[in-house]
């Protein structure tokens, strides 16, 4: 669950740009069990986003996001208040606080408007990205 800022930010392609957005996160830890926090965006690109929440959450959980994003960032529901988009937990690093409780430093990927199919059978499931041989965008595979 935690890794190192310096390695996530050379392995980024897109620098991402500060805009402190709210959003809404919601994540289902089983089939029956569902949380959800109102944070704020710390950074964001059309591909991703960063954030902090109060509990850690797994790399490779699916999330869904719920974020007043400018238009020109988003890859649909262009005309939408809020964009709904799915994400997948790429980093989780703890931030010490020091006496007040820990929070959580989480790194997104956006993979679209909808999970992969398989996300309904067992929302707990972890998820992974591979890249594609032909060279386009990545896909989300089963961790």
């Amino acid at each position: 669950m935690i890794s190192s800022p310096a390695a996530e930010n050379e392995s980024r392609r897109i620098q991402r740009m500060s805009l402190t957005l709210p959003i809404r996160v919601e994540s289902h830890v089983n089939e029956n069990a569902v949380w959800n926090e109102v944070t704020r965006l710390n950074d964001v690109t059309a591909f991703g986003a960063g954030f902090n929440l109060s509990r850690p959450v797994k790399r490779g959980r699916l999330i869904q996001m719920m974020i007043p994003m400018p238009r020109k960032l988003r890859s649909y529901d262009f005309t939408e208040a809020q964009y709904k988009v799915w994400g997948l937990v790429r980093s989780c690093i703890t931030k010490s606080n020091g006496n007040a409780p820990d929070s959580y430093s989480v790194g997104t990927a956006f993979i679209g408007k909808n999970p992969p199919k398989n996300y309904y059978n067992d929302p707990a499931m972890l998820f992974d990205i591979s890249h594609r041989s032909d060279g386009t965008m990545w896909q989300v595979i089963n961790a």
